[in-house]
């Protein structure tokens, strides 16, 4: 087999492949829509299509992405800055649209969008999308503003939010992360440094990670830890939940150096998870911040990507000799 260094092109691209591919046919689905359909159809459409170009920027990072789709023959890709750009305003399209869209759709949407099934709630969900692409391009106060639309609540449930449905009538799918944790094989290990570096009594660990009865080691890595981060192979899996846009709005505080204003969002964190409050400062706020996305959001896709934003993958663990820490992945080979 290749070195470890290069096993990125032979293991984790055939899946950013397939996921690339896939996404890109749900925006064109929604072309369909955004031709034929009426204001609400456009408004859900565009949101749909933000979250799935920003879906493949995340993986592709400096590689950039195609962001022109709509006719016969792609566009080019366009960097990262530019594509960020696309979305942002894409999304603020769908704002309109929604806000001019009645108080109702005239198509049901999948059970994953309950309390956000009208065109005014729906516009919510938009809005924390707005939130987080805003915070990718680091603009802090459009983040802000975004949120003051959405529907971060810290009297919600952290749970409240948008989901992705599976089920298993024929059409459906299973929820792909579900594995019953102590099986003799499993695809997804947590790594020991997520127990490790938790912080005492913090319940995210025992809620997210189960202590399997015995240490399994694969091509060199061993853990004992498993995830029970979903339920059932039913459970739904969030797009966009109230716990990240508290931290959201803690990280665009943070990012605007009000570290009095991020305080009680990472407090209201660290307390819903069992844990004693602290102090914000200039040195400690942007580290607290990433660790309370760390267990908050653990396995919802997050981690690599706050940390590339921050420059901080250099402090991701590397196990194996000749092992390396990829900052994107690379185009498909068949989109180059």
């Amino acid at each position: 087999r290749p070195p470890r260094s290069t096993l990125f092109p032979y293991t984790t691209l055939f899946r950013s492949v397939r996921s690339w591919g896939s996404r890109y046919r749900v925006i064109r689905n929604c072309n369909i829509l955004i031709t034929e359909g009426d204001n609400g159809a456009k408004g859900f459409a565009r949101t749909m299509i933000a979250h799935q170009l920003l879906m493949n920027l995340n993986m592709t990072y400096d590689n950039g992405i195609k962001i022109d789709v709509s006719g016969e023959t792609p566009g080019p890709f366009v960097g990262r800055d530019k594509a960020l750009s696309f979305i942002s305003n894409l999304l603020d399209e769908a704002k309109t649209d929604l806000q001019n869209a009645g108080s109702s759709f005239s198509f049901k949407l999948s059970n994953g969008f309950a309390g956000f099934n009208t065109p005014a709630e729906f516009l919510k969900f938009n809005r924390g999308l707005k939130a987080r692409v805003s915070i990718y391009q680091k603009k802090y106060t459009d983040a802000l503003t975004a949120l003051s639309e959405s529907f971060v609540d810290q009297g919600a449930s952290l749970k409240k939010g948008v989901y992705l449905d599976y089920g298993t009538s024929v059409g459906d799918q299973l929820n792909p992360i579900y594995e019953v944790p102590n099986a003799t094989n499993i695809k997804l290990f947590t790594h020991p440094s997520f127990v490790a570096d938790a912080d005492s009594g913090d319940l995210r660990v025992a809620s997210k990670v189960f202590v399997r009865s015995a240490p399994s080691t694969l091509d060199g890595l061993t853990s004992n830890f498993g995830q029970t981060v979903s339920s059932s192979s039913t459970d739904p899996f969030p797009l966009l939940r109230n716990e990240e846009l508290i931290l959201i709005r803690a990280e665009a505080n943070i990012g605007n150096n009000n570290f009095t204003d991020a305080e009680p969002d990472i407090n209201f964190i660290r307390q819903s998870a069992g844990l004693s409050p602290v102090t914000l400062n200039a040195g400690n706020a942007l580290d607290e911040l990433l660790k309370q996305k760390r267990y908050s959001l653990f396995l919802e896709g997050f981690r690599w990507i706050d940390l590339r934003l921050y420059n901080k993958l250099n402090t991701l663990p590397i196990d194996r000799t000749g092992d390396i820490i990829h900052k994107e992945m690379p185009r498909p080979s068949t989109e180059n």
